[in-house]
């Protein structure tokens, strides 16, 4: 494949281009004073593939999306565990006593049970 030339003067109009390529960055930071960027042949390679989106003119459509408020609040005591979790269509309270194996726990270690219990 030929060396492929960028001239970085030529991004005016408002056009931007953002590349999160390594190499990208590599190459124009090595950029003549002209800006001029000599892209390798790896990365010239990329470019051309991704130059089918220049005569793209049809619409992909996003997918829907919903957004939820969700509140989630726990707590834990030496005894006992609850959980509350406030949803649009209501609120949710959990609790129980703690298991033998979870009791003598430190009072840390039950708050995130705490947390999965109510999970």
């Amino acid at each position: 494949m030929e060396e492929m030339y960028f001239l970085l003067a030529g991004l005016s109009g408002g056009k931007i281009l953002h590349f999160y390529i390594r190499e990208m960055a590599m190459e124009i930071a090595m950029a003549s004073k002209d800006g001029e960027v000599n892209f390798s042949p790896v990365l010239g390679e990329e470019i051309v593939f991704w130059r089918f989106l220049d005569g793209w003119d049809k619409v992909i459509r996003w997918r829907s999306e919903c957004h939820l408020d969700i509140s989630f609040t726990s707590d834990a005591s030496s005894f006992q565990w609850a959980t509350v979790t406030c949803l649009p269509s209501g609120t949710i309270s959990v609790g129980d006593y703690w298991d033998e194996d979870i009791r003598d726990e430190h009072i840390n270690v039950k708050g995130r049970w705490a947390v999965l219990e109510g999970l």
